[in-house]
């Protein structure tokens, strides 16, 4: 029967933790996307009345998110963000737990950090209507990334025979840790070129519309929050290397168990933030929104449908495409039914501004 792990080396700065502050930051940003969730929820609920199924796959990854923070929260209570020296000389029990947690957060975390790739990638779909070499790529990337996570999912629970000797260190065996930390890096790069790939698109057709910079400029913020995303799972890539760390796990680790849970916690929120704007509108006014184009707001569209809803009664008039298309905007004069049919493969927005002088 293999004796207690032998100490590492007594730190130099003493017994410090840092579980207070790391619980601090992950709730932090867990409740900021929380709330953004439940207000896209809403808007989308009860304002635009355009409920899809990006909702659900949202809903699962917002879910995720919360459970992982919770078991992060179980591995903080047992030392996480300690050192492994002053765990093992109070309860040698303590280590193997903050390991055995954090092993079962790791797949929640992948999931939660890439399902929501999946919803962003839907909305897309759904508002900028692209052609098929976009709908391909896109859906490629996704698959590519969905790949490696499974890879890194089921890694995470055969890396070790029997699993659990990767807490108890007892009797069994482990890979290599290169072998799962370079399956983790080729996950996070993934990860980051795909958050980058979604957030970048939209500028590429929101540019070619005719709207004012202003309103180019703000729908393409909005829609490009995701180089958030990819800036966290850039940082949280770069420190994957500490997974590999064999005598203070439970200290080196705490800032990479902080940046994945703020990397899940941002996707999900850039991925709400575009469908806000009706709510913001609500809230603040229609002079204060109206910088924000209407591309959010599909009211009255069905799955099928190519025409959009306009909010104010609209007698004749034309928007035109980049390349000098006419796209009739006709309506009842009761104000009932009124709407703008758009050709296939003609780019426009749904931005109309509508003023009663301009039909007297």
């Amino acid at each position: 029967m293999p004796g207690p792990p032998p100490l590492p080396p007594v730190p130099t700065d003493g017994d410090v933790s840092h579980g207070t502050e790391l619980n601090g930051i992950i709730w932090l940003f867990t409740c900021i996307a929380t709330l953004a969730f439940i207000s896209r929820l809403y808007a989308r609920k009860f304002l635009t009345r355009n409920l899809g199924s990006d909702d659900v796959v949202l809903a699962v990854s917002m879910v995720s998110t919360i459970l992982q923070c919770a078991m992060v929260s179980v591995s903080i209570q047992y030392g996480l963000a300690r050192h492994t020296y002053f765990l093992l000389v109070g309860n040698p029990l303590d280590v193997a737990n903050v390991v055995k947690w954090q092993l079962y957060s790791e797949p929640v975390a992948i999931f939660a950090g890439t399902v929501p790739k999946i919803a962003i990638t839907m909305l897309l779909l759904k508002l900028l209507n692209p052609g098929t070499l976009v709908v391909s790529y896109l859906w490629f990337v996704n698959v590519i990334l969905n790949g490696l996570s499974i890879v890194c999912i089921v890694c995470t629970f055969v890396q070790c025979t029997p699993t659990s000797y990767y807490w108890t260190r007892t009797v069994g065996s482990c890979w290599d840790p290169n072998i799962v930390t370079n399956l983790a890096i080729s996950q996070g790069a993934m990860s980051a070129f795909v958050d980058f790939s979604l957030a970048l698109y939209p500028a590429t057709v929101i540019w070619s519309l005719q709207m004012s910079f202003s309103r180019r400029f703000g729908v393409s913020l909005l829609m490009g929050l995701g180089c958030f995303a990819g800036i966290t799972a850039i940082i949280r890539t770069t420190k994957l290397q500490k997974l590999k760390t064999q005598t203070d796990l439970t200290w080196e680790i705490w800032t990479l168990v902080m940046w994945v849970a703020i990397e899940c916690n941002v996707i999900i929120t850039c991925a709400c933030i575009p469908s806000l704007r009706p709510l913001f509108r609500k809230l603040v006014g229609n002079s204060v929104s109206g910088t924000f184009p209407s591309l959010f707001s599909r009211r009255g569209r069905s799955a099928n449908s190519k025409s959009y809803a306009l909010d104010d009664t609209a007698r004749g008039g034309g928007l035109h495409s980049k390349n000098g298309a006419v796209v009739r905007i006709q309506g009842d004069v009761s104000g009932h039914g009124s709407q703008v049919s758009l050709k296939r493969g003609i780019r426009t927005t749904t931005d109309v501004d509508v003023q009663s002088e301009s039909w007297r």
